[in-house]
């Protein structure tokens, strides 16, 4: 079990949603420790179905679901949704609290041979992945994306909120966040749950060795001034 499996096992396990706010709160989708707004989380959702030009006939696989906080709302959108997500308690919740007729949510590593998860027949161009790129090494990235194209010649893939490196101390904007920062890289610790900060280049570079064009898109929320969307497609792709 490597270390971020390890982390979010534990990450908040003793909470039992009720709510929404709950749901939230169970996997940090917070703002100065309030939950963000269900106008936050359309405007989210409206961002990835845009990107990806979902439609009603589309398979989406979205990797690192959580909670399905997001599956859920995106679902409506496509004919079906795979999601998983390695924390069983999260993919407990998921099922639950957001499940609809057309998703089906399955336990599972980004890290491994996903496509096992489902049919592996299914004819899926679409791949999400929101808020996790920051706990995968740049080789892991690398990985997923070869395991993609052994899947499909044709790739859409979106990856969200990703933490940006040259963007850093717009989130470590106090004498005290920063003092906090420096410790935990010493210490090679969780850094708080942040995960890994990406530079602009390690993406970019990533998808040029893989023939992958890549474009790049400011958040949906304001709010998140440290972080950038990350498109993935096929140069085939308009």
């Amino acid at each position: 079990m490597d270390n971020w499996h390890l982390f979010w096992d534990n990450y908040r396990n003793d909470i039992y949603p009720k709510n929404k706010k709950d749901l939230l709160v169970q996997v940090g989708k917070t703002i100065n420790k309030f939950p963000v707004s269900e106008t936050d989380l359309d405007l989210i959702a409206q961002d990835i179905c845009e990107k990806l030009k979902l439609t009603k006939t589309d398979l989406l696989l979205e990797m690192c679901c959580g909670n399905g906080i997001i599956t859920e709302k995106i679902s409506k959108k496509v004919q079906k949704m795979l999601a998983f997500d390695f924390t069983p308690h999260l993919i407990n919740s998921a099922i639950k609290f957001n499940t609809e007729k057309n998703i089906d949510y399955q336990i599972g590593n980004a890290n491994e041979d996903f496509f096992e998860l489902f049919n592996p027949n299914a004819k899926i161009e679409k791949f999400l992945m929101s808020f996790s790129l920051g706990y995968f090494t740049a080789n892991e990235l690398e990985q997923i994306l070869i395991r993609l194209k052994t899947q499909t010649d044709k790739i859409l893939f979106y990856i969200t909120e990703v933490p940006i490196d040259e963007f850093k101390w717009n989130f470590y904007n106090t004498k005290k966040r920063k003092e906090n920062y420096l410790k935990n890289i010493k210490k090679n610790d969780f850094n708080d749950g942040m995960g890994r900060w990406w530079k602009k280049n390690e993406l970019i570079d990533i998808g040029k060795r893989l023939g992958l064009r890549v474009e790049f898109y400011e958040t949906s929320s304001r709010q998140f001034n440290y972080r950038l969307n990350v498109l993935y497609k096929s140069m085939s792709e308009s």
